[in-house]
């Protein structure tokens, strides 16, 4: 039993889904240091942006301008979004729109298999959701090692304080898909994640290739080489277990 004690113990610090051993760096809702070598993407304020617009996504949004940071190390994907990064936008926003829906592709370049695979988050809503789906996937991302932050702004004006909300997003969940999405997974060759729309701080979807290209809103490259799986890592434990078990009956 202390082999399989000591083999528990492990996993849980290799999978790093709700792991404390691979901390969060700098995910405090400031825009600090963390960030400085990162050039951000821009959304752009105008009233009359289109809301809803999944289908036909533009650089605008109709409440206010921000910006989007997108960063990662060998444990997380990080990003943050600011609002009212120049002072543009106060038509009707309020703190009510402090949230931030995102959307990603798990395999934006088609590199090692087909498809674009996707998933969608709710951040201040803690769920996952798989775009053109029905209903949220089961369990919350807290849950499995997301840690979102919100510094709120107040409603401003065109010189008011912007609302900044940053995240962490541990790799291994899309090494492993562990909400059964299904996406396409991110492996050691297929190891681009790019952000592909954003609904936030209003309900103007911003991103498409028109205006931001073929990197969207941001990609981040997945360590290399990737962790082991959960699968493998479950497998191992049933065969430690097993030995075990046919140890203590022999």
């Amino acid at each position: 039993m202390k082999s399989l004690g000591k083999a528990l113990i492990i996993t849980a610090s290799l999978t790093g889904l709700a792991s404390v051993s691979a901390a969060q760096v700098g995910v405090d809702g400031v825009l600090g240091s963390e960030w400085s070598s990162t050039t951000p993407t821009s959304v752009l304020y105008n009233a009359s942006a289109p809301t809803g617009n999944f289908g036909t996504p533009t650089n605008q949004n109709h409440t206010v301008g921000y910006d989007i940071y997108l960063r990662s190390d060998n444990s997380y994907v990080y990003g943050l979004l600011k609002a009212n990064p120049a002072g543009s936008g106060n038509d009707g926003w309020t703190t009510a729109n402090n949230f931030a829906n995102l959307y990603f592709s798990t395999n934006p370049f088609g590199l090692g298999g087909s498809g674009s695979g996707s998933i969608g988050f709710e951040l201040q809503n803690d769920r996952a959701f798989k775009p053109g789906g029905s209903g949220y996937l089961t369990g919350s991302l807290s849950s499995l090692g997301f840690v979102t932050v919100l510094n709120a702004g107040t409603d401003y004006s065109s010189t008011g304080v912007g609302t900044i909300i940053e995240f962490a997003m541990p790799w291994n969940y899309f090494y492993t898909d562990p909400q059964s999405a299904p996406f396409v997974p991110i492996t050691g060759v297929n190891n681009a994640l790019r952000l592909n729309l954003s609904q936030s701080f209003g309900y103007s979807v911003a991103g498409g290739a028109t205006d931001y290209g073929a990197n969207r809103l941001g990609v981040v490259t997945a360590p290399v080489p990737e962790p082991m799986t959960l699968a493998t890592l479950g497998s191992g434990l049933l065969a430690l277990a097993a030995r075990r078990r046919r140890k203590s009956n022999a």
